[in-house]
């Protein structure tokens, strides 16, 4: 058995018992194979077992048991009075063990014999990992001069980064210490940890720091910079005992004590979890390569990240940008137009980097074409273009879609009726032309030399990819060529397979968890369609998916219907591997986290746990963070996006998308594409007649043929590709197709997450770019 990290060779008792005297015992490891059932003898409490392995805590495994206890208490109380006073008992008591407020016994049963708690010693409280190999080197205790032993271990933290350990203690002196140093490459985004300690067992969190980290707990108005105390795995009470040890000294050389010694004490309380309850711990790391444990987490795989942030600046990240506000015209195929005001112009937003562009050698535009929502957003999730643009020695330019974000051509009046009819995609493509004109003649960007003579390349995402794919179709003389990644330029009346999108989300839940979409379905198609009947049946609902205003009427369960709908629908276009925060924050792979909570069911389901087990699958999209204690059923789908009129008033006009529901080719409720209905909602919200099939007689997705230099790529997993070009057109207009691709993968940046597939695409598209564009080099990628 190793000593560092308590490895145990050979057969273990089927049944292991060990007493937990108090807050430190917590802490320790407890290997828990499928085959294992727990418990804990003093209060009548045993666990089944979870039919899969995991690595965890003492304490992780308690609180896990008090968060699925407490989930269905609400129907409970309702349903089975006697049973749920019983589980408040049992919930109670383990709160209480949890506390430290009692001693207890943990007990595991394994007929496989391969499951084992670890000891209670510091070392394994700071190295809570498995070592795949241990290597030691005798060095000098700093302290005492003493001979020790540095022992260092490359290990892969569950659910984190490979990670090198090394850990010290003198056998002399007592002193010991840790380091932690990630071996991967940093994040694309950092990432801000946020735990509340309300509580003494809230100091046992593990946290794993890494040299880059920055503390913070501002209650104390305390704030470390990025470096301090190096890398570590430890404990928040670790990290806040280390803060503690380095302060003192230096409070111990200031001629100032009295203000010192307030701190200290209150710093001191902190750390003994006392006077100074509940107080915040933010942990701040621009390389995304830190995290503190998550707080009453169901899913211990999942992260408590509070805040995903694009770290501008730093390695792999979206480097600044300059903001221009330009002339352009309101109408551009109206030459009468004018705005109340009598103005026929409005300011358009544009950012841009001249990071990789040389004016000695000059270099390509790379022009992403801005669609519905604000382009800050765009520019921050679109890493593919700074890394082609820094190879290619490219000017990066983002011009925001007119009435998104910013860009309102009639200020706070741009929604009304009369002023909204100006948003289309045409004006927008005609927008991008008018800018690209006035940069060729030199009268904007002139100060950057070359670049009105500039090759221009299109990127763009989604609807943005459309956009992408039609300015090359419309302005060929501007654009030398476009990558339109899950552009559904064929998601148009006849010509696309109604059914085809939800059939893909569905697939997506199915494949990721057998029964998944199966329990999904039964929800949609049984369970909310009986229960929404009844006013008793509607609070039931609401109780059970926590929403934090009572479901009182139909029209709130019908809202139940599209949050939910919503929900996996974008966890289905989203499902990066990586942690996003691109609508909302999200881990990564979200499908598969859903449907670990669509699963999570007893044999024979009450109808209340059935809809419990819905919403916390749908809330992996509206609750990513774990910080909501209740569910919004009427919240914005995507803060980050803005405001979304102008998309709703599109999607009456020229956006007309034919999806249809089934309820038996997908996971839905019945509810088929009704064009009359649809255009009567059209004339009622904005008083306009949708025209289906406007979109393919302007721009004639379906009949590329005489187009070139496009390239059009879709994700398998991405339920837009049901209107995507699959099949390649010519040599230039060339279709990717990525295996275990979401949502235009391929436009983010590039992470060691990534599918080969995606991999594989870029590199494509990289070298078909390069053949584009005159006097570059055609070169490839890793």
């Amino acid at each position: 058995m190793s000593d560092v990290c308590h490895l145990r060779e050979g057969a273990v008792e089927a049944a292991m018992s060990e007493v937990m005297a108090g807050s430190a015992d917590l802490g320790r490891e407890v290997v828990r194979s499928a085959t294992a059932s727990w418990e804990v003898p003093e209060i009548g409490f045993r666990a089944p077992a979870a039919g899969q392995a995991e690595l965890t805590t003492v304490e992780r495994l308690l609180r896990r048991a008090c968060v699925g206890l407490s989930a269905m208490q609400p129907v409970r109380r309702i349903q089975e009075p006697e049973a749920a006073a019983r589980i408040d008992e049992i919930v109670d008591q383990l709160e209480a063990c949890l506390r430290g407020a009692m001693a207890f016994t943990l007990t595991i049963h394994d007929p496989s014999g391969a499951s084992y708690i670890g000891p209670n010693s510091e070392i394994e409280d700071e190295l809570a990992v498995v070592a795949e190999e241990v290597v030691s080197m005798a060095v000098e205790c700093g302290m005492c001069s003493m001979p020790g032993t540095v022992r260092t271990i490359v290990m892969q933290v569950p659910h984190f980064n490979e990670t090198t350990v090394s850990g010290f203690v003198c056998e002399g002196c007592g002193y010991k210490t840790n380091d932690v140093r990630t071996t991967a490459t940093p994040s694309r985004c950092g990432r801000t940890h946020t735990l509340t300690v309300n509580e003494r067992s809230d100091l046992g969190r593990q946290v794993i720091k890494t040299e880059t980290a920055g503390i913070e707990v501002p209650e104390l108005g305390l704030r470390l910079k990025p470096g301090t105390l190096g890398g570590k795995v430890t404990t928040v009470e670790g990290l806040l005992a280390d803060v503690r040890q380095q302060l003192g000294a230096a409070s111990r050389s200031s001629d100032d004590a009295a203000p010192w010694a307030a701190f200290l004490a209150r710093l001191d309380a902190c750390i003994a979890g006392e006077d100074e309850l509940p107080f915040t711990v933010i942990l701040d790391d621009p390389t995304g390569n830190s995290s503190i444990e998550a707080v009453a987490d169901p899913d211990p795989s999942m992260l408590a990240v509070a805040v995903v942030y694009v770290a501008v600046g730093s390695e792999g990240a979206s480097p600044a940008y300059t903001t221009q506000w330009v002339t352009q015209e309101l109408d551009h195929f109206d030459f009468t137009t004018r705005g109340a005001d009598g103005a026929t112009t409005f300011k358009q937003r544009m950012i841009f980097t001249d990071k990789y562009y040389d004016e000695r050698t000059g270099g390509p535009i790379f022009l992403y074409t801005g669609n519905e929502g604000d382009i800050v957003s765009f520019y921050n999730n679109t890493g593919l273009i700074f890394e082609f643009a820094e190879r290619l020695g490219a000017f990066v330019l983002f011009i925001e879609h007119r009435y998104y974000g910013e860009t309102l051509p009639f200020g706070a009046d741009s929604f009304t009726p009369e002023n909204i009819r100006l948003c289309s995609s045409e004006q927008a493509l005609a927008d991008y032309a008018h800018l690209l004109v006035q940069i060729q003649q030199g009268k904007l960007l002139g100060e950057y030399k070359g670049l009105d003579k500039s090759e221009v390349i299109a990127f763009g995402g989604s609807y943005g990819g459309m956009l992408a794919a039609w300015i090359r179709v419309k302005y060929p003389a501007l654009v030398k060529g476009s990558l339109a990644a899950s552009a559904p330029i064929l998601e148009f009346e006849g010509l696309v397979d109604p059914t085809a999108y939800n059939a893909v989300i569905t697939r997506d839940f199915a494949d990721a968890a057998p029964g998944c979409a199966d329990n999904i379905r039964q929800v949609y198609n049984n369970v909310l369609p009986e229960m929404r009947t009844t006013a008793s049946g509607r609070r039931a609902i609401g109780d059970a998916l926590r929403t934090c205003k009572p479901v009182e009427s139909q029209a709130d369960v019908d809202q139940v219907f599209e949050w939910s709908n919503s929900a996996f629908a974008y966890m289905s276009m989203l499902d990066y591997p990586a942690p996003s925060d691109f609508l909302r924050p999200m881990p990564g792979n979200p499908v598969n986290v859903s449907c670990k909570y669509a699963t999570a069911l007893p044999t024979q389901p009450t109808d209340a746990e059935r809809i419990a087990a819905f919403g916390l699958a749908a809330g992996v999209y509206w609750n990513g963070t774990g910080d909501a204690e209740c569910f919004d059923i009427y919240a914005q789908l995507s803060p980050n996006l803005g405001n979304m009129t102008p998309w709703d008033f599109q999607a009456c006009t020229e956006m007309v998308f034919p999806i249809t529901q089934t309820g038996t080719t997908d996971m839905f409720w019945p509810a088929p594409f009704n064009l009359t209905a649809y255009e009567e909602a059209c004339m009622q919200q904005f008083g306009v007649m949708p025209r289906p099939y406007w979109a393919q007689t302007y721009y004639g997705s379906n009949n590329l043929e005489a187009a070139s230099n496009i390239i059009l790529s879709n994700g398998v997993l991405d339920p837009w590709i049901s209107g995507g070009v699959t099949k390649t057109v010519s040599d230039s207009v060339v279709a990717i197709v990525i295996e275990h691709g979401a949502h235009h993968l391929d436009l983010r940046w590039s992470d060691p997450a990534d599918p080969q597939s995606v991999i594989d695409a870029r590199k494509q598209e990289f070298e078909l770019i390069s053949s584009w564009l005159q006097d570059v080099p055609s070169v490839s990628i890793a």
